[in-house]
């Protein structure tokens, strides 16, 4: 398996490759280089010793690590920007039956129904929807004894206003995620264009090393361009 996915890359070089594909050519050609002491010797000639080699290779193993890093901020990104979603959908669950019931509640009475914002559509706006919620639940006690038929509790609106902190605390771990995951993007971007100017100078001596001696670039998997 491992040599059909060399394969494909190999066939690739001479294109755009995708990140992925180019890390792993990246590190097959370095340890083919490393692991065959004919192609060292030739391109010591050339002034790229094995020291260099073995820097080259630790610019691989740097982006695997940032690599490994940015998919498990990506992975707690997605696992909060879940948890957000769940608890909104609970709280606007439990707020739109309490506008629901408040509305028939204190149907006529316009005091009430301006105090507790009944007017109008909940806002889909994370904060303007929050707003709505704060405006309803500190003015509600006034009116709880008119709607403890339609089961409104003091418990249920803690609950309530319970839910609506979560809310804004999944928001915030959201978003707190979503920038470690920016962040470790920048990173792995930035380690992966040291290793690919590297490997870019690397294809370079190395065709100037084997240019009579193609067999071995096809060896590193470097593509020699066909002349007219």
């Amino acid at each position: 398996m491992g040599r059909i996915i060399f394969d494909i890359v190999i066939e690739k070089t001479e294109s755009v490759m995708k990140k992925s594909e180019r890390i792993v050519w990246s590190q097959a050609v370095i340890d083919t280089a490393l692991n065959n002491t004919d192609i060292q010797k030739q391109l010591a000639k050339m002034g790229l010793t094995k020291e260099q080699l073995l820097g080259g290779k630790a610019l691989v193993e740097e982006v695997l690590r940032l690599e490994a890093i940015q998919s498990k901020e990506l992975g707690d990104r997605f696992d909060a920007t879940d948890e957000l979603n769940t608890i909104r959908d609970q709280a606007k669950e439990l707020f739109a039956k309490h506008v629901a019931d408040a509305r028939h509640a204190l149907r006529n009475q316009r005091g009430h129904w301006e105090a507790l914002g009944l007017d109008g559509k909940r806002k889909n706006d994370l904060f303007e929807w929050v707003a709505q919620a704060d405006k309803f639940y500190n003015n509600i006690a006034p009116v709880l004894p008119l709607l403890k038929k339609y089961s409104i509790s003091e418990t249920e609106v803690s609950e309530a206003r319970a839910l609506i902190v979560r809310v804004m605390d999944a928001y915030n771990a959201r978003n707190k995620e979503a920038s470690e995951a920016k962040t470790a993007t920048q990173q792995r971007n930035i380690a992966l264009e040291a290793l690919d100017a590297w490997m870019k100078r690397f294809t370079q001596t190395a065709k100037l090393a084997f240019a009579d001696a193609p067999e071995y670039l096809e060896i590193l998997g470097i593509k020699k361009k066909k002349t007219a």
